[in-house]
């Protein structure tokens, strides 16, 4: 589970590395996917650390799991919306001709949409807790 974990958060950084090697001219769409891409992930460990620390033993913190639950979905808020931000820069980027921004705002858009969603899935599980 771990590994799938660390994996998932370290996914959209290769892919902004792989995108921001092919241009120069395309600074805002490789911005706002790394602001996207940053964001999202930070607040996926924080709530999964977050939500690790709210289980002890046989017992929950449900204070904690509801702030757990909180980060999770500001971060999912801020995937979702940024890889719309992202493709929506890229596609009017394509429209000012600058060379392969639409397939690299819809590579960042994806890459967003990793965190943002295992910020939900992360979300689910706190939800489930607090019950």
């Amino acid at each position: 589970m771990i590994a799938v974990v660390a994996v998932l958060i370290v996914l959209p950084f290769v892919l902004f590395a792989t995108v921001s090697a092919i241009g120069d001219d395309d600074l805002a769409t490789l911005l706002v996917g790394s602001i996207a891409n940053t964001i999202s992930s930070v607040c996926l460990i924080a709530a999964l650390l977050r939500g690790r620390t709210a289980i002890n033993g046989d017992w929950v913190s449900i204070p904690t799991a509801v702030s757990s639950r909180r980060v999770a979905r500001t971060g999912s808020l801020v995937g979702w919306i940024g890889a719309l931000a992202v493709v929506a820069t890229g596609i009017t980027q394509h429209y000012q001709h600058v060379d392969m921004t639409l397939l690299k705002g819809i590579v960042l858009g994806g890459a967003a949409l990793i965190p943002a969603v295992s910020n939900d899935s992360a979300n689910r599980m706190a939800r489930r807790t607090t019950r």
